[in-house]
């Protein structure tokens, strides 16, 4: 890859790294990007249920949502995407890989406020 990329990269980095410290100071997140809103609502169910889809061993598994449930969970991508079809016709679902690391990249969006102390 090109030093261009790199730098490129490394610029992407630091802009969510400055998002985040941002939302983290103020408790509010950053908007969703354009291309995330259609699916917003099972994103922010993905965020809300991951620690405890990890905790019941379905980590390295793919689940398939839909508005704010979970529909299922399935060992393959392949797997996960057929359910989503054949189950919801208009295609309005997500399917995504269980895995912690998703808190991360999501975390500047759906950040909580963190309560002030009395």
């Amino acid at each position: 890859m090109s030093i261009e990329y790199h730098m490129w990269r490394a610029a992407q980095i630091r802009q969510a790294a400055d998002e985040l410290a941002a939302a983290q100071a103020t408790g509010r997140p950053t908007p969703l990007p354009d291309h995330l809103r259609p699916r917003a609502v099972e994103l922010a169910t993905f965020y809300r249920e991951l620690p405890q889809l990890v905790a019941d061993g379905d980590d390295g598994r793919f689940v398939v949502l839909r508005g704010d449930a979970i529909e299922s969970v399935w060992d393959t991508a392949r797997d996960a995407n057929q359910h989503g079809h054949d189950r919801f016709d208009d295609g309005e679902f997500l399917t995504a890989r269980v895995d912690l690391r998703w808190c991360e990249g999501l975390e500047r969006y759906f950040i909580r406020a963190v309560p002030e102390s009395a």
